[in-house]
């Protein structure tokens, strides 16, 4: 959701309604004045979980850099951001001697790292991949794998052996976590989403790094969402008592992750669009057509289907041309066939205003709060016409000389008509 003004709302955290957990449901009857009569008592159990060793990809609603991508990534601090808004607090750190703080912070984190660092990623079974080896520092879950639950023991999961150096540098710190997870609200109504987002709340993890890249070849970075749910006691240790733990190698449950390039130039924007190449839509009709003038200024032939059903082919360009070009349209235009331009010089019409004509109606009637306000400017001049109107009439019936009164009596007039338009409309009114 966003406010008025269209602007995006932040929350530092938004908690589940129930915490992870078991619960129990009980339901009894209490009767007094009615004898012989009683309903057995009834329980429902309920588990509240998430599975804290994996992340669907319908879980994402977006990552950034984009999966894959190749750009200037190297003043960007990449994010993830999650359909369900209370994905990042679901669970809790255990663990440890903060227990009051780990309760307000989440428990995923957003860790980054490129092809050159010592970040090993890999996939076996959550059975083997929390077993005790020499060297590890790898928390387990409360109770041992061979007793643990399905959750433990069951599926593959991802995990990420890092060099213990490197994961003590790169890990947040307590005091960093709270600031590397939030929940937002944002309107959807001018936005493309998949029939999966219900809520227009969403949450967010951000990594704790900028990224780095070279003038010369791309350099791969992957981000992956990890758990921190069980290294409450790593989080609790200082930085020197972190540096002098003797595993060589941290291992940590990987839920979600993606790679993605990173260039420090001669990839922006505005070099590849130099690049770019429009030859491709000059066409052999385009050129027989003799509209050699037409293609430099950018446009091009395409089908054109007329109103009353007919076929032909038009000319088309779009915003962006290679030169300015004067406008040669009368603007406003009441339909889009009144911006349809004919030439006779190649004896075609020109769609170039007829087109943006009708992608600006309904990019405008695709959005909520357009409509909104187009109905309100209707409603108001309709209500202000009709009483100029009414106004008009009664002073000719009347005279001039009771035009105070008339107007106390048209704005009663048209207020019972507002009402009645109301109840109409079930009570909305306008």
């Amino acid at each position: 959701m966003s406010d008025e003004s269209g602007s995006v709302v932040f929350a530092r955290k938004a908690a589940p309604p129930l915490a992870k957990g078991d619960y129990v449901v009980e339901v009894a009857q209490s009767t007094q004045n009615i004898a012989d009569c009683k309903i057995a008592n009834a329980q429902l159990k309920i588990t509240v979980s998430c599975d804290g060793f994996a992340l669907s990809r319908d879980e994402i609603y977006s990552v950034y850099p984009p999966d894959n991508a190749v750009g200037t990534f190297h003043l960007v601090i990449p994010h993830a951001v999650f359909k369900r808004r209370t994905l990042p607090w679901e669970r809790r750190i255990t663990g440890g001697k903060s227990a009051a703080e780990f309760k307000e912070l989440p428990w995923l984190a957003l860790l980054v790292f490129d092809e050159t660092e010592d970040a090993q990623y890999k996939t076996m079974s959550r059975r083997e991949a929390f077993k005790k080896l020499p060297g590890y520092y790898c928390p387990l879950p409360a109770v041992c794998p061979e007793g643990a639950a399905e959750e433990v023991t069951g599926e593959d999961c991802g995990v990420l052996d890092i060099e213990a150096q490197l994961f003590h540098a790169v890990c947040p710190g307590k005091e960093d976590l709270v600031y590397m997870s939030h929940a937002k609200g944002v309107s959807l109504d001018d936005k493309v989403t998949d029939s999966t987002v219900i809520d227009d709340w969403f949450s967010c993890a951000l990594a704790n790094r900028y990224l780095e890249g070279t003038s010369g070849e791309a350099v791969k970075q992957t981000a992956y969402v990890v758990s921190l749910e069980y290294f409450g006691e790593y989080l609790d240790k200082t930085p020197a008592e972190r540096a002098a733990m003797t595993e060589s190698t941290v291992r940590i449950p990987v839920l979600y992750s993606w790679p993605f390039y990173v260039r420090q130039e001669d990839f922006d924007f505005a070099s590849v669009f130099k690049g770019l190449n429009a030859d491709c839509l000059i066409t052999a009709a385009a050129k027989e057509a003799g509209g050699n003038n037409l293609l430099a200024m950018g446009y091009t032939l395409l089908d054109h289907e007329l109103r009353e059903g007919s076929k032909t082919v038009s000319w088309y360009r779009g915003p962006l041309t290679p030169c300015g070009i004067p406008l040669q349209a009368h603007i406003p235009g009441c339909f889009a066939d009144a911006l349809l331009r004919y030439d006779p010089a190649t004896g075609m019409f020109d769609t170039a205003y007829s087109a943006a004509w009708q992608l600006g109606r309904m990019l405008a009637l695709r959005s909520k709060a357009f409509a909104a306000a187009m109905e309100k400017w209707r409603y108001t001049h309709k209500r202000e016409a009709a009483r100029l109107k009414n106004e008009r009439l009664l002073s000719d019936k009347i005279g001039s000389d009771t035009r105070a009164a008339v107007q106390s009596m048209l704005e009663t007039f048209l207020d019972s008509q507002e009402r009645q338009e109301a109840l109409k409309n079930g009570g909305r009114g306008k």
